[in-house]
């Protein structure tokens, strides 16, 4: 409700009463517990601090490690999230690893041509434009353009980033 009306400090310290009251009552940290800790982070992102967001996500890929497995659908969500929390704090290299990690997730789950896929692609390629690494970042935007469709919010950027490196 309060995200709904745009209190964000709001709804995040409601998250945390719930990731404090969850761990009590539960001796660990629920499910449900977790996807505040997602929310954490997220509302962090929102208000651009990404420092403390990086630190969120990490608790929150850490603990669906452990709820879901390293190699399940949540944890690829998470690697994702991180990723994008640590491109925007400047920690690009380390926000590759994870986005890697996202991506080797998505294929072995989803197979080779999920539209999920073309978007960490897109993510990957963008981070390697930014490392002024051109070749990877032309592989990686290529394989985006592919995958994403047109209307996609991305697509427009990798297109534009093919072109840059490209040239």
């Amino acid at each position: 409700v309060y995200l709904q009306q745009g209190f964000l400090s709001e709804a995040f310290l409601q998250s945390r009463q719930l990731v404090l009251n969850t761990a009590t009552l539960c001796q660990k940290l629920h499910p449900v517990a977790i996807r505040a800790l997602n929310m954490m982070a997220s509302i962090l992102f929102m208000l651009k601090d990404y420092v403390n967001a990086v630190k969120y996500n990490r608790l929150a890929l850490k603990y669906t490690q452990r709820a879901y497995g390293a190699d399940s659908i949540e944890a690829a969500i998470c690697h994702s999230q991180l990723s994008d929390a640590l491109g925007h704090a400047g920690a690009r290299n380390e926000s590759i690893l994870h986005a890697k990690a996202c991506l080797d997730i998505y294929v072995m789950a989803c197979g080779d041509g999920s539209e999920e896929i073309g978007e960490v692609y897109a993510n990957l390629g963008l981070q390697y434009e930014e490392l002024v690494s051109y070749q990877k970042a032309i592989d990686c935007l290529a394989i985006a353009v592919d995958r994403l469709e047109k209307k996609h919010p991305l697509y427009v950027q990798c297109v534009k980033g093919l072109a840059q490196c490209s040239a």
